[in-house]
């Protein structure tokens, strides 16, 4: 049996971890003994459960309690995911005196995550050379993707709208396109959005609806869309303009690289906190 620090650590506890990485562990060593790879595992499960333990005494450590209504509304939140109190604990064969002791579980693992995110926002935020050097050795992963420029023609089509007499409209007003008038005339006297002459302006692929992109994409610059329809309407489209996809500039992908690293620093601060944690502790089999 596992002990860490004179806690007794319940071999269910390293089996439930066994189960949740096996899937994983399995797929990237495949090519192992099935013997190394099954006691390869349960080591790897078993630092996982310490690790975890850890955590849990020195959030146990921390004076500061978690406010009893967020642990309420926590159990509350669980209950009505499994529908209802008698639910819930007929999911998971308890009884309901055994509620107090649920509450104080959704309370130390609130501990644990308030401590998580203490030691990772302590690291230090990354400075401008850090951000420049990985710009430097890792240009492929941030790029601007491709963007459009288009305008269209809507027709909004609610609930109760005709859509067969609206998509008429739109016909009419594509035919006279193609006559030769000019669009942003027809933006302004047939637009339910004739703001900048429908002008949409620069957008990648997946802001706009896939129906919508699927139309716009597909144009040459300059190209009018045939009348087409989304969820949000009925329109006719124009492509302004097209930009193909780049590598990022330092300052387009500043914010990205700062996030990646200040989350790397962080990984690496909860790390260290572990380590320290891990190189005092007793952990014996018994």
């Amino acid at each position: 049996m596992l002990y860490v620090n004179d806690e007794c650590v319940p071999d269910e506890e390293i089996d439930r971890e066994v189960a949740r990485l096996r899937a994983q562990y399995e797929r990237t060593f495949a090519d192992k003994p099935r013997a190394e790879r099954e006691a390869e595992l349960r080591e790897w499960a078993r630092e996982d459960v310490i690790e975890r333990v850890l955590l849990r005494q020195a959030a146990r450590r921390d004076p500061e309690r978690v406010p009893p209504d967020r642990v309420d509304r926590r159990f509350r939140d669980m209950v009505k995911e499994y529908g209802g109190r008698r639910a819930y604990f007929e999911h998971f064969r308890l009884d309901p005196s055994a509620e107090e002791g649920i509450k104080r579980t959704i309370a130390l693992e609130m501990k644990v995550a308030r401590l998580i995110e203490r030691i990772e926002s302590a690291a230090i935020a990354p400075g401008e050379d850090e951000i420049r050097a990985y710009h430097e050795l890792y240009p492929e992963q941030f790029t601007v993707p491709e963007l459009v420029r288009a305008a269209h023609i809507v027709k909004h089509a609610g609930e109760g709208a005709d859509r067969a007499a609206l998509r008429a409209e739109m016909e009419a007003v594509r035919a006279r396109i193609a006559a030769g008038e000019d669009f942003d005339a027809l933006v302004r006297a047939h637009s339910d959005c004739p703001d900048n002459g429908g002008d949409l302006g620069y957008f990648p692929r997946g802001q706009m609806v896939p129906s919508f992109d699927d139309a716009v994409f597909a144009l040459d610059v300059g190209a009018v869309s045939p009348v087409f329809e989304t969820e949000l309407g009925i329109h006719i489209a124009k492509l302004l303009d097209r930009r193909p996809a780049c590598p990022a500039t330092i300052e387009e992908a500043r914010g990205s690289i700062a996030a990646v690293l200040a989350r790397e620093a962080g990984e690496t601060a909860l790390e260290d906190f572990i380590d320290a944690e891990k190189a005092k502790a007793r952990i014996e089999d018994r």
